[in-house]
């Protein structure tokens, strides 16, 4: 699958592009998720227009509060029901989008990877782009045939906070706050540097992401380099999943998501924080 977007990304393949979707739209082993969160009385989402043949996938299916931090990923044994109900299973060729490119998409990519899929993408400017071009749409719920899915867990692409506790002091590590400045300011772990997950962006009528060479001079300017363990966070593991989404898609090799972030280290008096 080709991006249409910068083709310098060493890994641009988990950018599908809108041309390549609508050639597949009704390959057997191709499961596009339309992935958000469904509010009541809005006529907007998945039930309003939709790729053809495409699934829903409510994230909050995927997430919920554990322990009372939202964000947390389920227990794996419902995670992997869920995917098997949407048709999914290990082989399966999946293509995630959302409104934009946003962090519903990257945050529902991030968990297929932390299951272990190897072949899951997230369409280049989402809905966004597939509206402006032109492409159908369709408002049939479609249902397709479980299968089975079975995790095979990539522990590396998520973390803990006794996992940050016991690192911190780490040189080969790199803690990423990917939420905005002043949040990074009024509370944060010890060492982490700070970007903000939407400056990954150019916001237009279709969200794109900056060129490869812009992005890869800003995260270097802050250390964070392809020769460090990343470990992106925000404030629930939505924004963060944006960056670790980029810097997978950057060929960065050692990247993982905390998906408790701030909401449950912040809250943890024995936690270390820095604030300024």
């Amino acid at each position: 699958m080709q991006s249409n977007t910068d083709k310098d990304f060493p890994e641009r393949h988990l950018l599908a592009n809108t041309a390549w979707l609508a050639e597949h739209l009704n390959a057997p082993d191709v499961r596009i998720l339309d992935v958000g969160v469904l509010m009541s009385g809005l006529p907007v989402g998945y039930p309003y227009g939709h790729i053809p043949g495409a699934v829903y996938l409510d994230v909050r299916k995927l997430f919920t509060a554990v322990r009372g931090v939202p964000g947390s990923l389920r227990p794996v044994s419902e995670l992997a029901e869920v995917m098997g109900q949407l048709g999914i299973s290990q082989e399966t060729t999946v293509v995630i989008y959302d409104e934009g490119l946003g962090p519903i998409a990257t945050q529902t990519f991030w968990a297929l990877e932390y299951l272990g899929h190897t072949d899951v993408h997230i369409l280049d400017g989402g809905l966004a782009a597939w509206k402006e071009e032109g492409r159908p749409l369709e408002t049939t719920v479609n249902t397709p045939e479980p299968l089975t899915f079975v995790p095979k867990i990539r522990s590396d692409r998520g973390t803990t906070a006794e996992w940050i506790l016991e690192n911190l002091d780490n040189p080969d590590i790199v803690l990423l706050d990917t939420r905005y400045p002043q949040e990074h300011q009024e509370g944060r772990i010890p060492g982490a540097v700070n970007r903000s997950w939407d400056d990954n962006l150019l916001h237009g009528t279709v969200p794109r992401l900056r060129c490869f060479s812009e992005l890869e001079a800003a995260y270097k300017s802050l250390g964070v380099t392809p020769d460090k363990a990343i470990i992106c966070y925000c404030e629930t593991g939505a924004r963060s999943s944006h960056t670790y989404f980029v810097l997978r898609l950057m060929g960065y090799p050692r990247v993982g998501d905390y998906d408790g972030s701030w909401t449950e280290w912040g809250r943890v008096r024995q936690l270390p924080s820095e604030r300024g």
